[in-house]
């Protein structure tokens, strides 16, 4: 059994942690990929531009880890093809759909914090909808690596966007200093 008096690991409780700890922000997670489909508000897209949820990821920024999609959910265009056309056509390839993606992208690559992408994501890697692959055939897992002549745009963006981010060092300052980002306030 637990006592009352520990105090778990979660993101309510990163501010008690280590700064070298952290959580992956799933409030930006939804709230990016909600407001890049759909026009939902902004309040996730801040969330993770700030590196803030609710106040609890107030050590340092790298406490946060900024993300749209990981191994265990859709891939991020299989939720763009959910959240925009219903239509479950996964291998097709819509510009506005890889429009969306890369915006996504940049949210998380210019936002505070820790940015964490999937393998295959700067390509628009499909798993065909599936959002629960670990026991699914290769063919689902698998990145295939044709993308990347298929759609060299997409890979030279995200290319930009991490030399950007190079570039961004108060992005992951480990001290915590705001004061170069005082703007989001």
């Amino acid at each position: 059994t637990v006592s009352a008096d520990v105090k778990l690991a979660t993101q309510d409780n990163i501010a008690l942690l280590s700064k070298r700890s952290g959580a992956f922000n799933d409030t930006a997670r939804d709230g990016i990929k909600e407001f890049v489909a759909t026009g939902a508000p902004k309040s996730g897209v801040r969330a993770s531009v700030s590196a803030e949820v609710g106040g609890n990821w107030d050590n340092v920024p790298n406490q946060c880890v900024n993300y749209t999609s990981c191994h265990d959910n859709l891939t991020l265009y299989d939720a763009l093809v959910n959240a925009v056309y219903h239509d479950k056509q996964y291998e097709l390839r819509r510009e506005d759909l890889v429009a969306m993606n890369k915006l996504c992208a940049a949210i998380v690559m210019t936002s505070r914090g820790m940015p964490f992408m999937l393998a295959g994501e700067e390509m628009g890697r499909t798993k065909l909808g599936d959002g629960n692959s670990y026991i699914s055939p290769i063919g689902v897992n698998r990145i295939d690596w044709n993308l990347l002549q298929l759609y060299p745009s997409m890979v030279e963006y995200y290319s930009g966007l991490i030399k950007l981010r190079s570039a961004l060092k108060s992005l992951s300052d480990p001290t915590g200093n705001r004061s170069e980002l005082e703007y989001l306030d």
